[in-house]
């Protein structure tokens, strides 16, 4: 199966994400493939390793109703995500904009398309983003600690991160 899925797609460093939105197969099957909350990712018990096929899996993802698939022209197999299926790796902030590269290699600027919210994972509040494609980014915790670096306080003591002309407020631990 994997063998038949990278022959496909043919995607070289650098390339542009497939058009996944406009490919609806009907379902080829489910494929013994996870992504785990942590941001590994594992096929038949194991873990795979080599990042080039980690980010070609990450640029073939889609969400339909809840579920994930790996989407091919041709093919469409379900596999299960623990916690979001795509992860935010680096942050930066230039001229005002603060881009997220993402697991999937594609790089996004914060509110533009891009909301940036918090859901809790394991007991704790930790930020997410919310792509237009429908798909979820969690931030690694390297990711994190460069997007806390970009936290301005409005006037009334608000802690906000701006990107993009848009404004995301930071809930801030009381403990």
């Amino acid at each position: 199966m994997l063998e038949s899925l990278i022959s496909q797609m043919g995607i070289s460093e650098g390339a542009s994400l497939p058009p996944v939105e406009r490919w609806n197969p009907p379902l080829s099957g489910v494929m013994d493939m996870q992504v785990r909350k942590d941001g590994t990712w594992w096929h038949e018990g194991g873990q795979i390793k080599r990042q080039a096929l980690v980010r070609l899996f990450a640029s073939i993802l889609k969400e339909e109703g809840g579920e994930f698939y790996l989407v091919t022209p041709v093919e469409k197999w379900k596999i299960q995500v623990e916690d979001c299926p795509l992860h935010v790796l680096l942050v930066e902030k230039s001229d005002g904009d603060i881009t997220a590269v993402l697991s999937n290699g594609q790089e996004v600027v914060l509110g533009r398309g891009v909301e940036l919210e918090f859901s809790e994972l394991d007991g704790e509040m930790l930020p997410l983003l919310k792509l237009a494609s429908g798909l979820t980014a969690r931030f690694k915790r390297s990711s994190y600690y460069s997007l806390v670096e970009y936290i301005e306080f409005r006037n009334d003591g608000v802690p906000v991160v701006c990107s993009a002309e848009a404004s995301f407020v930071i809930p801030l631990d009381e403990n």
